[in-house]
């Protein structure tokens, strides 16, 4: 059995070609039990570790990382990868994640691709093919294949969880293949947005709608902007960024996740280091704004006492002029 779950893992390995594999086990309640990055030599090898984690009832991600952009197009059926092989869409990998469910991984033309293009060519495949507009995004990650989907709703008929599969047929067959046309409606919807959202900055809109926080391209456009403000000290640019955002309403597990997908900073880490680094810096922006607010009340205490002694000393002004106008009138 190990032989054949890492025969299928070299396949997927083959079809979408990278510098590593980004690894995360996450449990039932939503708990990162994992974190860690292989190179795909590594990546095949975890075939057991996978399936141990697995048959503990864990979910199994992985995406790839590296020069090529692979976009991942989830909860799709089998009429939308129709739909896609008649549009000339082209998966190099499809993923069976339960029966008549799937995930698809389809490469863009060319090399080292901007994360707008890339958000924006996420979207491009969730909204054309009826996919999870909610996982429409650059840093989702898929099932590794060879491993079970616990989530209860997907269970077959006896409870048990169905096996991810490497989708192959004569329609499906996994190999790298490239999406020019697809590059294209990315690069244009990209530039579209840019324009959108400097637009949106130039007129000095300070709310935010934060059901557009999964806005990759305006969360980019708002860190490149940050970056532009702190060139030299990416650490304040996201600092600055993590107190915007507190500032404007969003939960600190929101910015966190906003850290961890598009921190300029936060790329040179790996693992465990970039969740500790983004929950630090979330952290480091609620004390700051605590203690904002504890210097504003602090300063605005003297002021509300000021006021009251001068508004006595007028009153007992106005007393003893009353006093010896009384006394005036009396003798």
């Amino acid at each position: 059995m190990t032989d054949r779950r890492r025969i299928w893992l070299h396949k997927l390995v083959d079809a979408l070609p990278c510098d590593t594999f980004d690894i995360r086990i996450i449990s039932l309640g939503g708990k990162v039990v994992a974190w860690r990055q292989y190179t795909p030599k590594s990546f095949i090898k975890s075939a057991d570790w996978f399936a141990a984690m697995s048959a503990q009832r864990h979910h199994v991600f992985f995406r790839p990382d590296g020069p090529l952009t692979h976009v991942l197009v989830d909860d799709i059926s089998a009429d939308a990868l129709h739909l896609m092989a008649c549009d000339g869409v082209r998966p190099s990998a499809v993923v069976e994640t339960s029966p008549d469910n799937f995930q698809a991984w389809v490469t863009l033309s060319g090399r080292n691709h901007t994360l707008d293009v890339h958000a924006a060519a996420c979207r491009i495949l969730a909204e054309q093919y009826a996919g999870d507009r909610g996982s429409a995004k650059p840093t989702q990650h898929g099932r590794v294949p060879t491993t079970r989907n616990p989530k209860p709703s997907r269970a077959l008929e006896d409870g048990t969880p169905p096996l991810v599969l490497l989708h192959q047929d004569r329609h499906h067959t996994p190999r790298l293949r490239f999406n020019s046309r697809l590059l294209a409606e990315a690069r244009e919807r990209a530039a579209l947005t840019k324009t959108q959202a400097s637009e949106r900055a130039c007129s000095g809109a300070s709310d935010i709608d934060f059901a557009a926080i999964t806005d990759d391209a305006l969360m980019q456009a708002m860190f490149g902007e940050a970056l532009a403000l702190f060139p030299d000290d990416t650490s304040k640019a996201d600092a600055h960024m993590a107190t915007f955002l507190l500032s404007s309403g969003a939960a600190p597990e929101e910015v966190t996740a906003a850290l961890l997908a598009y921190s300029e900073k936060i790329r040179s880490r790996v693992g465990e280091a970039r969740v500790r680094y983004a929950e630090q810096t979330v952290q480091g922006a609620l004390r700051y704004i605590n203690s904002a607010a504890k210097t504003e009340q602090v300063t605005a205490k003297p002021r509300r006492r000021a006021n009251g002694r001068d508004s006595g000393a007028k009153m007992r002004l106005r007393t003893e002029r009353l006093d010896r106008n009384q006394k005036r009138e009396v003798t």
